[in-house]
């Protein structure tokens, strides 16, 4: 598993058509390194499809109530802030709620990935 915010990290493992998780919550950021992850794979003679890309990454936590589960990332937001961050790793994505607040937000950002990659949305 590699797991990574940089595109020149990105660009070095499209050589070896490596796929990456990527750990960012900007999307144009994630846009440009898929492209650039592209382009690199494909001067190495790699073929790419839409999707193959990189992994989109981030930290979830679910809990009964939307409540519940914010008080749960208290510590991992304390952890991130004292063991993540001094080492220039960015907050990823956060799914943090009930299950139905994941739902809701999974089907937000899988639509995006579906209609950034040229495929079909579910609304």
């Amino acid at each position: 598993m590699l797991i990574l915010m940089s595109i020149r990290t990105a660009k070095f493992w499209a050589k070896y058509k490596g796929r990456p998780i990527v750990l960012a919550d900007d999307r144009d950021f994630l846009q440009a390194l898929w492209r650039e992850w592209e382009e690199e794979a494909k001067l190495h003679g790699h073929d790419v499809h839409p999707g193959e890309q990189a992994c989109w990454g981030g930290l979830m936590i679910c809990a009964e109530t939307d409540a519940k589960a914010q008080k749960l990332y208290e510590d991992m937001a304390w952890f991130w802030k004292t063991w993540a961050s001094p080492f220039g790793q960015g907050v990823p994505q956060l799914l943090v709620g009930s299950p139905e607040t994941l739902n809701k937000q999974i089907e937000k950002d899988s639509n995006w990935f579906n209609y950034t990659l040229g495929g079909e949305t579910t609304r």
